[in-house]
């Protein structure tokens, strides 16, 4: 199949989204490593932890995939560089794969999080004190996420193809 070559103008900005995610992910394994390394039950303090609630679960599962998403939009660079895209290419199928996986990683876990919101301040539901609740939730997430990018990618040719409508 031969590449179809579009003079589409790119998107940008979402280096800023890279860098505020990566840096968040960096701070939570520089406490992590310094938890370890100066156990606080030894200096008399509370065991700070990352992740105490659901919603913590949640809100580091939404980092991740904003990652995913502003990684998929980092690729640009190689269609910056080449001043064109090829559309059909097998880069430009993964960025696609990528920024799919991204885009509804981040739309189904803000909906997890307004749904258990909901259900915390105005239905008064106690979130039971486990970790297997929101890991099973966002296994849930996953398990949708792998079916819903994979199964078209599989079955259709050029499922990820320039629309022309970016």
């Amino acid at each position: 199949m031969d590449a179809v070559v579009s003079n589409a103008p790119l998107q940008s900005g979402s280096g800023q989204a890279v860098h505020l995610t990566s840096g968040t992910l960096i701070s939570l394994l520089f406490n992590a490593i310094r938890n370890r390394v100066r156990p606080p039950i030894r200096y008399g303090r509370e065991p700070w932890r990352f992740i105490r609630t659901a919603t913590d679960y949640y809100f580091f599962h939404l980092l991740f995939m904003d990652l995913i998403q502003a990684l998929g939009s980092v690729l640009h660079i190689r269609w910056i560089h080449l001043q064109t895209v090829e559309a059909g290419s097998t880069y430009c199928s993964a960025q696609g794969f990528i920024k799919q996986l991204g885009n509804v990683g981040v739309a189904l876990t803000t909906f997890v999080i307004a749904v258990h919101t909901f259900a915390v301040l105005f239905l008064r539901w106690r979130v039971p004190d486990t970790k297997w609740l929101p890991l099973g939730v966002i296994g849930l997430i996953w398990l949708f996420l792998i079916l819903a990018t994979s199964i078209p990618w599989g079955t259709k040719e050029d499922y990820y193809y320039q629309t022309g409508y970016w």
